[in-house]
Formats: C-alpha cells, structure tokens, sequence
C-alpha cells in the first residue's frame, strides 16, 4: 500500500511538473514592422473585452423652469444583439410626460414599440419588440426622445429606474432567451 501511494505521488509530481513547463513555455511574439498605431486604435486594441453587463441607458441632467416645456434622449449602448427591451422609468413629482419619438433610433425600425404614460404614478413605460425584425444591433445610439413639460408645483430630483407593473425592469433580452439587466446613468431634474 505504501508503494502504491509513493508510485501515485511521484506520478503527480511529474504530471504537474510537466504542466507548469507547458504552461509558461510560450513562443515569441512576431515581430511586425508595421505603422505605429494611431491613439484611438491603441485605445481600442486594449479596451476591456465589453461584457453584456456593460449595457448602458444615459439620460443627460435637465435644468428648467416651473411650467416649462422640454425634451431630453435616451442613448443606449449595447455589447450584443437584443430580442427585446423594456425601459421602465420613474420621474420626480410634477415632471409630467407628454409624448415619446422614436425618430431616428436605433429601434426606428420595428413596428411593436408600445408606450404606457402614466403620469399620475410619475412613470413612463417604453419597450421595443422585434416580432418579424431582426434583433436590435449592439452598438450606441438614440433609444428615444422624450417630450415633457413641468407643473407649477414640479419637485427637483432625479430620474431612476423602477419596476412597473406586473414585473417589467430596465432589461433587455438576448438572443439566448436571458434577461439581462440594463445599467442607468439617470439624469438630475433641476427646477428653477
């Protein structure tokens, strides 16, 4: 029995000297004589490899005045391609939502975009569906346009993400089925 174990602990011994000699055994890097690379292609050759939890929605800070009208976007950058979106957005009380304009996005294109305002609840609800479509490109862009106005009595604070019911959160899906969660740079709504 001793034997056995000496034998099997002598093999392990070769077994892991043998990996870590493979492992660090590496040929050199060829040697190109290329030209020297401009500052946004380095930038981008050594950008970190952008994971689907890097999905961000901005919404540029707003500054107006009590009974003032308005608009602001939505930019949306995207690592992979989506099945669908769902933006569920909470605003400050008396930011009172008028209309949403899909003109010029990135999800222009699809035909089942449905909206629900629900200003009482100080909410916006938007969501973009490819039903026959193909799915939203990744990459960056406009999501929408949203045209507002503020009450008299319109409050500062900020636009967040919320959930609206029954169970629709900042998300997209991705072409394997998943959900997966949208990060928000909210914007600060100032009144003057």
């Amino acid at each position: 029995m001793m034997k056995r174990m000496v034998l099997v602990a002598c093999l392990l011994t070769f077994v892991i000297g043998c990996q870590s000699e493979t492992e660090t055994e590496q040929p050199a890097p060829e040697q190109t004589t290329s030209e020297p690379m401009s500052q946004e292609e380095r930038l981008r050759k050594n950008a970190p490899e952008r994971r689907p939890s890097d999905a961000i929605m901005t919404i540029e800070d707003i500054t107006l005045a009590a009974g003032e009208s308005g608009s602001f976007t939505i930019d949306y950058y995207g690592v992979e391609p989506a099945k669908a979106m769902v933006v569920p957005l909470k605003f400050p009380n008396g930011f009172v939502v008028d209309s949403v304009s899909w003109s010029g996005s990135v999800v222009d294109y699809l035909a089942n975009k449905p909206v629900r305002i629900a200003n009482e609840e100080n909410l916006l609800l938007m969501a973009a569906v490819p039903v026959t479509e193909d799915a939203v490109p990744p990459g960056e862009g406009l999501f929408a346009t949203v045209y507002f106005h503020l009450a008299e009595n319109a409050e500062s604070g900020r636009i967040v993400e919320t959930i609206a019911p029954p169970a629709n959160q900042l998300s997209y899906v991705d072409t394997a089925k998943t959900l997966v969660q949208i990060n928000l740079d909210g914007a600060e709504v100032s009144v003057q």
